[in-house]
């Protein structure tokens, strides 16, 4: 399930009106195989979903492609639907949006987060690229918020004993 919370609730409503960003649920033991959720609930800004879904569109836009197992299918349809949505808000609302929204994804298996941790190494290197290059578009501090979300999904990994 893919829900989106956001202050001004008037705009988009929560999907699960009991959201919360903050909760996460963690599996780890000896009957892991890699396969099984262990990370109930992850979430992302909406800024951060739509960067990281907006990656893996280029890649099936351009021909490349993804793998069957790829988050792009299971959460292409909430990343169509948020996209149509922002183009609808002015340019306030949107930014309100992809800065305080919150996209949360339940039942996460370790595979998908570490699909997930290569797009924001991907999108990290990108940002760090604008700023070696002096570019005008450079931001330390959204390079920042790309290491942190990488570190927190590091965490999520490391909760079921590791790599």
């Amino acid at each position: 399930m893919v829900g989106v919370s956001f202050e001004r609730r008037a705009l988009i409503p929560p999907i699960d009106p009991a959201f919360d960003p903050g909760a996460r649920t963690f599996y780890k033991g000896a009957n892991c195989n890699g396969n099984e959720p262990i990370m109930e609930t992850i979430s992302f800004t909406v800024h951060e979903f739509m960067i990281l879904m907006g990656i893996l569109n280029e890649r099936v836009r351009d021909g490349s492609g993804v793998p069957d197992s790829s988050v792009w299918n299971l959460w292409k349809d909430r990343y169509k639907q948020l996209d149509k949505e922002l183009e609808k808000l002015d340019m306030m609302d949107r930014a309100d949006m992809l800065f305080d929204g919150k996209v949360k994804l339940e039942d996460v298996t370790k595979p998908q987060i570490e699909e997930v941790i290569g797009l924001v190494d991907e999108h990290a290197a990108y940002e760090q690229q604008l700023i070696d290059d002096n570019d005008l578009d450079a931001d330390p501090d959204e390079l920042e918020i790309w290491k942190t979300l990488r570190a927190r999904l590091e965490t999520s990994l490391d909760w079921d004993g590791g790599k």
